[in-house]
């Protein structure tokens, strides 16, 4: 028996894909969560078909980025927004730009790494943080002297 109504669950979606997420940077250790920065993506799905827009409307985006911030601000995580321009066609190992090899699968040419784009994406995203990180000014371990 369902506890809360049909139209409560998306937002209980969102809540539980949020709460997962920072669960499992917990497990694993994690200082920081990397997410793609989506605040412009509304404005360039104009050029796309009617249908594509539906879907990408409905999907929502930002408020899941947003449950996933109030998550890790809970528990004390950060979370760094990255730009996510050519993140899933530029290889993660040499930089070179990537072609399809097969549905959803990219290939390298230069250096012949080949994977699903989503993990390109992932890869090269993880990166793009860590270099944020590096270039940063690290404040989260640091014990005042008093």
């Amino acid at each position: 028996m369902k506890i809360y109504s049909s139209a409560l669950e998306p937002l209980a979606e969102r809540y539980l894909a949020g709460k997962r997420l920072v669960d499992e940077a917990k497990r694993l250790g994690a200082n920081y969560i990397v997410l793609e920065d989506l605040n412009k993506m509304i404005s360039h799905v104009k050029g796309l078909k009617k249908n594509y827009r539906e879907k990408l409307y409905l999907m929502q985006y930002r408020r899941v980025q947003q449950w996933v911030e109030w998550q890790a601000k809970k528990h004390g995580l950060n979370v760094i927004y990255i730009k996510p321009a050519y993140s899933s066609t530029t290889c993660p190992k040499c930089g070179e730009k990537m072609v399809e090899s097969n549905y959803r699968t990219l290939k390298c040419v230069k250096c012949g790494f080949e994977d699903h784009r989503d993990f390109v994406a992932v890869y090269n995203l993880c990166a793009r943080g860590s270099l944020t990180l590096l270039s940063a000014p690290q404040m989260r371990d640091v014990t005042p002297n008093r």
